[in-house]
């Protein structure tokens, strides 16, 4: 079996990056978009216990006073309100169905009309994923959403790939049944609308109201990838588009496919976000 591709490397390095992006910033025409989980803060067995790293923080304050600045999360906007309480940022939650607005969480309209028109209720799937993860191991979580039910697998003991790769096969059952749509993550699987509402389609509506010159998206996971294969294509009036894998112990390789460069953990991205606000 031959090895791995290497993963790509910035096609400039991050000074030169920072160097370029400056004046943008300055002037207001820079997006700086970001996931959370992983990428603004580390990776945690407890997700309650997420914690957005200070030097991320910090930085992240001081560049919404200037520019564009938006985090684009799997959370619930209202969890992720509480989690990155930074003045001037936009917060969009659970893949872009829902935004948070006035001290609200606000879902997208197409949200909103495939849940008048569904024929079914979030408690019945939740019945139906506790039926499915009968038997499992101590440590899978199951967690209700306002807009998904995710099962999580990292806080079980030991190996977990065969765990995930059951659950899996049943939770693609339970999709079907109810009209919902799989999604796999890091040690999570999720249920979620059938609609193509993705953090790619969240960045393309933040790209359209902003209308920047250059555009930064770092994330860590699969949910990531349609917003990095959107910058890595390139965008019609974008001067520069850097799409970041940020990497982790269990990054998976199509993110790094999907990227235009790697920073190597949240730290990393914290560093470099520090520096374009200075």
């Amino acid at each position: 079996m031959p090895p791995p591709p290497p993963p790509p490397r910035l096609r400039e390095a991050p000074a030169e990056l920072v160097a370029r992006l400056r004046p943008m910033v300055e002037a207001g025409r820079c997006l700086i978009a970001s996931d959370f989980d992983g990428t603004l803060a580390p990776i945690v067995t407890d997700p309650s216990r997420s914690a957005l790293l200070p030097t991320a923080r910090r930085a992240l304050e001081q560049l919404a006073s200037r520019t564009p600045v938006a985090v684009v999360s799997g959370r619930h906007a209202a969890i992720l309100a509480d989690l990155c309480p930074v003045p001037g940022v936009i917060l969009i939650g659970s893949f872009g169905l829902e935004r948070w607005v006035d001290g609200a969480a606000r879902p997208v309209p197409r949200a909103t009309a495939w849940l008048d028109r569904w024929g079914h209720s979030w408690d019945e799937v939740v019945a139906a994923v506790e039926r499915a993860a009968r038997g499992s191991p101590p440590g899978v979580r199951i967690v209700r959403k306002p807009w998904s039910i995710a099962v999580h697998c990292r806080q079980v003991a030991g190996a977990r790939a065969a765990l995930e790769r059951r659950l899996a096969a049943e939770l693609r059952l339970v999709a079907r049944r109810f009209d919902l749509r799989l999604t796999r993550g890091r040690l999570v699987l999720e249920l979620l609308p059938p609609l193509r509402c993705t953090k790619g389609t969240a960045l393309a509506s933040l790209l359209a109201t902003t209308r920047p010159e250059g555009c930064v998206f770092a994330g860590d996971d699969r949910g990531d990838i349609p917003a990095l294969r959107l910058l890595a294509r390139g965008r019609p009036g974008l001067v520069i588009a850097a799409a970041l894998a940020v990497t982790g112990p269990e990054t998976p390789p199509a993110l790094l496919r999907a990227a235009t460069g790697v920073l190597a953990g949240p730290g990393v991205w914290a560093a470099l976000l520090a520096e374009l606000a200075a």
